[in-house]
């Protein structure tokens, strides 16, 4: 081996490094933390590229941590591969799924498939716990950022759940209206 290659392997890992801390820096999650920090989780994340129609994870498996899409996208489906299944969303570069699993280990709720190629950046239950013990004080910001992203889409999913019931409430009661119809005329 040369140490021209030597040097280059070297370079290219500092680079890589850099380059998944700048990603981590977009998920809000990690917003709170010094670029000092980020350069830590950034050593403790796992960078994978996944093929096309290759599956992250399926629904009803066990969480076991979050996902940063680098580049590529990734489609998130109920019931995949069968006759009814339902895409629920198609996240691309910068989006991030799973994080619940940082939390909890329950089975997912949904699956995760690559859509062309992709790369991926995981952060697991694992390191997170290892972390809060290591470094109680940078765990904490984590979870706060954590807990500020569960909030932003708890917020957002009951504004649509809300929407979506004020939508169907003259459907609803046409409904029961044409039920009693039927039980008066029955």
């Amino acid at each position: 081996m040369s140490s021209r290659s030597l040097w280059d392997n070297i370079f290219r890992r500092q680079t890589e490094r850099s380059s998944i801390a700048a990603a981590l820096a977009r998920i809000p999650i990690f917003k709170n933390l010094a670029r000092a920090e980020l350069s830590l989780v950034a050593n403790m994340v796992h960078a994978r590229t996944y093929h096309p129609d290759e599956v992250v994870f399926l629904e009803g498996q066990p969480g076991t941590g979050m996902y940063a899409i680098t580049s590529g996208a990734v489609n998130i489906t109920l019931n995949y591969r069968r006759d009814d299944e339902i895409l629920l969303a198609q996240l691309k570069e910068g989006d991030f799924f799973g994080e619940i699993s940082l939390l909890d280990e329950s089975p997912r709720s949904a699956s995760a498939v690559a859509v062309g190629p992709t790369e991926l950046i995981g952060f697991f239950r694992s390191d997170l716990m290892d972390l809060i013990d290591k470094n109680p004080r940078m765990g904490n910001k984590i979870m706060l950022g954590l807990a500020a992203v569960l909030v932003e889409r708890l917020r957002a999913t009951n504004t649509e759940l809300r929407r979506l019931r004020e939508h169907s409430r003259p459907a609803a009661s046409l409904a029961v209206s044409d039920a009693a119809v039927q039980v008066v005329q029955g």
